[in-house]
């Protein structure tokens, strides 16, 4: 079974106006997990996780390879990948049930890489898995043919 290595990125950034943006990155090279938060400050003079309220949620992922069909690249410099030509794709549903979870687990950090790790095993590393099985069991059986 393939088990890369895994790098663990967080960003924080404050955007103005009481907002600040929480990126967690989790790279292996040629892909990565991006997950984004967008916390807006409650009436505090303290801001921190608990007294913001979290909403711009984005779970996604940066590839050198296209994840479907007419895909172009996103970018041609970015750093989550080997090389910098990425291709991105993310949705909200998902980023939403994964920080009511964070929410939930007291902004538990630990509650956004488990998401993340299980993301990039299930879109990138169990497919590889897959195909060096079949390639291992039934040997190389050269271009598609019908």
């Amino acid at each position: 079974m393939t088990n890369p290595t895994f790098t663990r990125t967080t960003r924080t950034a404050n955007l103005g106006n009481g907002q600040e943006r929480r990126d967690w990155i989790l790279s292996a090279g040629r892909c990565a997990v991006h997950i984004i938060f967008i916390g807006e400050a409650r009436m505090t003079e303290q801001p921190d996780p608990t007294s913001r309220v979290w909403g711009g949620f984005v779970f996604g992922w940066h590839s050198q390879a296209p994840n479907g069909e007419g895909d172009k690249p996103h970018t041609n410099d970015c750093p989550h990948v080997e090389g910098g030509v990425c291709f991105f794709e993310g949705h909200t549903s998902r980023a939403e049930d994964l920080a009511a979870a964070w929410v939930a687990g007291g902004f538990n950090d630990e509650v956004i890489w488990a998401a993340a790790e299980q993301e990039m095993r299930e879109r990138f590393i169990e497919p590889i898995d897959f195909q060096e099985l079949m390639i291992r069991d039934l040997g190389d059986l050269g271009p598609d043919t019908l």
